[in-house]
């Protein structure tokens, strides 16, 4: 007698498992009871094996350690330092591309943050990376991002940027030190979408959206971040403000779209896609894919391969539950479809994202 028939989702882990080779046979060896299930179930094994030979192609990531960049940033300056007309306070954080420092200046008593690339001096690209920042930052003008106050060059060479200093605490630490309710964290995220469209209005991309680029202030707005990483789309653009692709790949791989793994053009969607990861964060606790985070080839393959599940239906959404469905589902949509894999299945535009958020909060 034929068996139990299956479910898709279980006889995918159990092909899967088999070496590529061995997997089409072992689906046309199932009994009839499957037979439903077969042609999905080959189209499922062609593209999962054609991710897993992408997979192989995938460049490695930095592995820069964040304490070996913050020993480099504390020796390379020290508080009481004068930077042009700003002296420096305190180190408020060091990335893979520079250091910032709170500063007070001179003519003006005010807290600023300034921003100084690594080792700017002997790597040309990090002094033309910073450039471009003040030239995209100039362009932005929203009450939901950090303001370009100024910037120039030290007496070694080393250029630096003068930003508008932000008091408050990265999105990711005030969700858990304050656990607002999901009404205002809704209300944080229409703001960052509206600041991320005003971005795309300007044809600019910032590339590296998540959690750590945004901070919440007391009075409940938030201000977005580094627009270091950030790439011109607009025609005519100067070429020494141009990405190259010697350039790297500047990015947050846990928050990163597929088209960014691969080094791939980048365009507005890869900003949907990052906002996506930040919503579900928002909803659940937890990001997308964040079993998977072990290694960067687990994580790699999850962004290809895995669909999260809706965030209704995630342990962590259990706060959707008090939604009325429509809104519920209208959330459960918006999320995955901006995580969709391919970039022409995503929203439009951040804005769309937006004007979701705000029918769900009214």
């Amino acid at each position: 007698m034929p068996g139990a028939s299956k479910s898709l989702s279980s006889l995918l882990d159990e092909a899967l498992a088999l070496p590529v080779d061995q997997r089409l046979a072992w689906v046309e060896r199932l009994g009839e009871e499957h037979t439903a299930h077969r042609e999905r179930l080959r189209a499922m094994l062609m593209r999962a094996c054609e991710s897993e030979r992408l997979l192989g192609t995938l460049p490695k990531l930095d592995t820069t350690g964040e304490d070996e960049l913050a020993r480099f940033a504390s020796h390379a300056h020290a508080p009481g330092e004068r930077i042009g007309e700003h002296t420096l306070l305190r180190l408020l954080g060091s990335g893979a591309m520079g250091v910032v420092w709170l500063a007070r200046g001179e003519r003006e008593p005010r807290d600023v943050a300034i921003k100084l690339a690594h080792i700017a001096s002997k790597r040309s690209d990090l002094r033309a990376r910073l450039e471009r920042e003040r030239a995209l930052l100039a362009k932005l003008d929203h009450p939901n991002i950090a303001r370009l106050l100024g910037g120039g060059v030290t007496a070694v060479g080393q250029p630096y940027l003068v930003l508008e200093h932000v008091d408050g605490e990265q999105l990711d630490v005030y969700c858990r030190t304050h656990a607002p309710p999901l009404e205002q964290k809704l209300a944080l995220f229409l703001q960052i979408a509206l600041a991320v469209a005003h971005a795309h209005d300007r044809a600019i991309v910032h590339r590296d959206l998540k959690p750590a680029n945004v901070m919440v202030c007391d009075n409940g707005t938030v201000r977005l971040l580094d627009f270091g990483v950030g790439k011109l789309l607009a025609s005519g653009v100067p070429e020494e403000l141009q990405l190259s692709a010697a350039e790297g790949r500047p990015m947050t791989p846990a928050y990163a779209a597929p088209e960014q793994l691969f080094g791939h053009e980048v365009s507005f969607a890869a900003d949907i896609y990052s906002l996506g990861g930040m919503l579900y964060e928002l909803l659940t606790g937890v990001r997308p894919h964040q079993r998977c985070e072990g290694t960067g080839f687990e994580l790699a393959r999850a962004i290809l391969q895995e669909q999260p599940i809706a965030p209704s239906r995630h342990p962590g959404g259990s706060e959707l539950a008090r939604l009325p469905l429509a809104r519920r589902l209208a959330l459960d949509m918006l999320v995955l479809k901006a995580l969709a894999k391919r970039a022409d299945d995503r929203h439009r535009s951040a804005r769309e994202l937006a004007e979701i958020i705000h029918g769900v909060l009214h």
